[in-house]
């Protein structure tokens, strides 16, 4: 399960720990395995209505880290909002959408804004 998660790591550049602990909420909330999740992710063989049609997990607020910082600068989306912002910042940070969703909500949560705030703090 750990090299799964740093093989998205990799990939995404969003820590590992972030994956792993995604996965077991949304393995807990689909009544699967956490490396099952991890593995459709990965773009394994794992059984992906398992891990796609699961309700997305309760979001626990604490750390959360944003985006690398050494991942390229978004061009500043400012006009955008909601869904949109989420799908450009995401497609900019070569992110999964739901991932950047659930963290930007937890560190919203966490300091008091909004989730689109937090979405053009990490797009800037």
């Amino acid at each position: 399960m750990e090299e799964i998660a740093q093989q998205l790591e990799d990939r995404y550049g969003a820590p590992a720990w972030l994956f792993t602990r995604s996965a077991e909420a949304r393995a807990q909330a689909a009544g699967t395995a956490a490396a099952t999740v991890l593995q459709t992710w990965a773009g394994g063989s794992a059984a992906p209505e398992a891990a796609t049609s699961a309700p997305e997990p309760v979001v626990v607020p604490d750390p959360v880290e944003p985006p690398p910082a050494s991942a390229a600068p978004v061009d500043a989306p400012t006009g955008l909002s909601g869904d949109d912002l989420l799908t450009a910042v995401a497609e900019a940070r070569g992110m999964p959408a739901s991932l950047l969703e659930r963290s930007a909500k937890a560190r919203a949560s966490a300091t008091g804004g909004t989730v689109d705030d937090v979405l053009r703090e990490w797009a800037a």
